[in-house]
C-alpha cells in the first residue's frame, strides 16, 4: 500500500483537518462546557502557554499514533516493555509514521504564531519596564 493511493490521501485529508480544528478549538474554547479552559487564557504567563499547548500537541501525537496503529493492524505486533527494537522497520509502520506527520504538520502554524505572541508581548513588556525605569530615574533625579 503507497502513501499516495487516493484512500491514504482522503484519511490524511480528513484526520489533518479534525486535528488542526480539535487543537485550534482547545487554544480558543477550551473542551466542552468550559472544561478544561482554552489554552489562550494562559497567554500572560509564556511557560504555561507554551506548555500547555505542547502537552495538547503530545496527546494529539499520542492518540493519533494508536489510532492509525489499530487501523493499519499494529497494535497486535507491539512490542514488549524491556525488549529490543528489530533494526528495519515494516512498510506498514512506514506508512503509519508517513501519515502520522502528514496529521500533525497542520499544527506547526499555530504553534509558532502562539510562540511570537508570546515574543512580541515579552518586547513590549521590556520597553514598558525601561520606559518607566527612565521615568522613575527622571523623577528621583529631579529631586
Amino acid at each position: 500500500m503507497l502513501m499516495n493511493s487516493d484512500i491514504c490521501q482522503i484519511l490524511v485529508s480528513t484526520r489533518q483537518s479534525s486535528v488542526l480544528n480539535a487543537f485550534l478549538e482547545a487554544l480558543t474554547r477550551g473542551g466542552p462546557n468550559g472544561l478544561p479552559r482554552p489554552i489562550e487564557i494562559h497567554a500572560h504567563d509564556p511557560t504555561r502557554y507554551v506548555g500547555d499547548m505542547l502537552a495538547w500537541i503530545h496527546q494529539a501525537t499520542a492518540s493519533e499514533h494508536e489510532f492509525l496503529s489499530s487501523l493499519f493492524g499494529l497494535e497486535e505486533r507491539r512490542r514488549m516493555i524491556g525488549s529490543k527494537r528489530s533494526e528495519e522497520r515494516k512498510e506498514d509502520e512506514t506508512l503509519v509514521a508517513e501519515i502520522l506527520d502528514k496529521n500533525l504538520e497542520g499544527l506547526g502554524r499555530p504553534l509558532k504564531v502562539g510562540q511570537a505572541k508570546i515574543s512580541v508581548d515579552a518586547l513590549l513588556m521590556e520597553d514598558a519596564d525601561s520606559a518607566d525605569d527612565q521615568e522613575s530615574g527622571r523623577y528621583y533625579h529631579d529631586l
